[in-house]
């Protein structure tokens, strides 16, 4: 494990909050993971889908941080980062939302 990253929630918060749902999916070919928004994943973007990974806010509340999809070249895969940097490892790709930090 490289970073502890935060905690999404198992279902969206109230109407009164955007949310954003991220689903977990495997590439069809060699074994990179990706967790992207529900309409940019899996099918139509050369993945599987295996299952919803839960809920983001879409904006930052208090008592949460960003989520980004990075890209590591070496590994040729998919991971998240809390840090916009992907901690070193890798470039952003997207700012997924904002999980909670406890």
């Amino acid at each position: 494990m490289v970073a502890q990253l935060g905690y999404m929630m198992t279902a969206p918060p109230d109407s009164k909050e955007a949310s954003t749902e991220l689903e977990e999916c495997v590439s069809q070919g060699p074994a990179t993971w990706i967790t992207s928004h529900p309409e940019r994943c899996c099918e139509t973007q050369g993945y599987k889908r295996l299952r919803s990974a839960g809920f983001l806010f879409a904006t930052a509340k208090p008592n949460t941080q960003p989520l980004y999809r990075c890209y590591s070249d070496t590994e040729k895969s998919h991971f998240a980062a809390n840090k916009e940097d992907c901690n070193g490892m890798g470039k952003k790709e997207a700012l997924l939302g904002y999980d909670l930090k406890q």
